[in-house]
């Protein structure tokens, strides 16, 4: 997969997901009687501009986020601003980007299984090997068949990552089939370990994959069970956490852009998929009370409404913003690094 071919789809799935975000700003802002300046896709320098009405509506260089410049964002004196407005109005202007992030994997789901998408597999293949890994140095090309591993039937590309992982001491016996002749193939221990699994350097898909779609009321109940699956999925891993039956483990931009690329390979239908665990996962996280994000904004209307009415004076608002930007900035920076050094040392940055 090229690079470039990845990092257009990715940005177009971080358009399409701070474009919701954003619209969820503005419909909640404009329905509770806020003014609002500018809705912007993108940060500056600017592309193009048109206003309509009261507001501007921009298009900018930086696809890695968005903003709607709301009036009265810190000045509670000034008409139709922000800061004016009651509690409730101003929970769910902070609230409705978040809110609609969390919808838009329903979305996502039911057009996934509405379009043409895999429902079962036969066989696994090499669709590519990584260079320098023990599966290259094994002499594993593109497009051999993995009949066996260690005498076991490889069915599901799962499979492979099973028989590999149940001795990841011990060298992994392949019976494949290549231009038709079958012939035997072992690839030595020496794997490469990604937080606690261990991998050979190949990535495989299935020989001849079943496609199959949904239609009407049909697609949209099995997009709306997937969608739930998927979030009860996520709360189940939250659980786990607190259990010690789980691990937590952050990636960046970056690192997403990678796993976007090994997607891609699969369909549209698993890139919409895999879309939607990217909104709700951003829908989430800007509902954590740091000062930052808008739960952090949210977070200061509690606390004005648990003082009675009194509010975090700008003073202090400023000041925790600028800690939670810093925290965030740092974040980012150890894990951009992080992944840079996870690709660098996998052979490549996009497969």
């Amino acid at each position: 997969m090229s690079i470039l071919i990845t990092l257009v789809i990715f940005a177009l799935i971080l358009g399409v997901i701070v474009f919701v975000h954003e619209l969820g700003h503005l419909v909640a802002a404009k329905w509770r009687g806020v003014k609002v300046d500018e809705f912007g896709i993108g940060f500056p320098p600017r592309l193009f501009a048109f206003k309509k009405g009261e507001t501007e509506y921009s298009l900018n260089l930086i696809p890695l986020g968005g903003f709607t410049k709301m009036a009265g964002e810190q000045d509670v004196e000034e008409e139709r601003g922000l800061q004016s407005k009651g509690y409730g109005s101003r929970i769910l202007v902070f609230a409705a980007g978040s809110i609609m992030n969390l919808l838009l994997p329903f979305l996502l789901m039911i057009i996934a299984v509405a379009i043409p998408h895999p429902v079962d597999v036969e066989g696994v293949k090499v669709y590519s090997v990584k260079g320098g890994s023990a599966a290259q140095a094994a002499g594993l090309l593109k497009d051999d068949v993995l009949l066996t591993a260690n005498g076991d039937d490889l069915v599901y590309t799962s499979d492979f990552g099973d028989a590999l992982n149940a001795d990841p001491e011990a060298d992994l016996v392949l019976e494949i089939e290549r231009g038709g002749v079958e012939q035997p193939i072992t690839i030595s221990a020496n794997y490469i370990e990604e937080d606690g699994v261990f991998k050979a350097g190949v990535t495989l898909v299935a020989v001849r994959t079943i496609m199959g779609k949904e239609s009407g009321w049909r697609a949209i109940s099995t997009g709306f069970t997937e969608a739930w699956r998927m979030y009860a999925a996520f709360g189940g891993w939250v659980a786990d956490l607190f259990t010690g039956g789980a691990t937590f483990d952050v990636v960046g931009p970056i690192g997403v852009a990678d796993l976007t690329a090994d997607i891609i390979p699969l369909g549209a239908s698993m890139v919409l998929m895999w879309a939607a665990m990217i909104s709700m996962t951003i829908g989430i996280a800007n509902l954590l009370p740091i000062p930052v994000f808008d739960g952090g904004h949210i977070l200061f209307v509690l606390i004005e409404i648990i003082r009675g009415g009194k509010r975090v004076s700008l003073k202090k608002r400023a000041a925790a913003q600028m800690i939670g930007l810093v925290i965030i900035l740092s974040i980012f920076v150890v894990v951009g690094y992080r992944d840079i050094a996870r690709l660098i040392s996998g052979g490549s940055l996009f497969p």
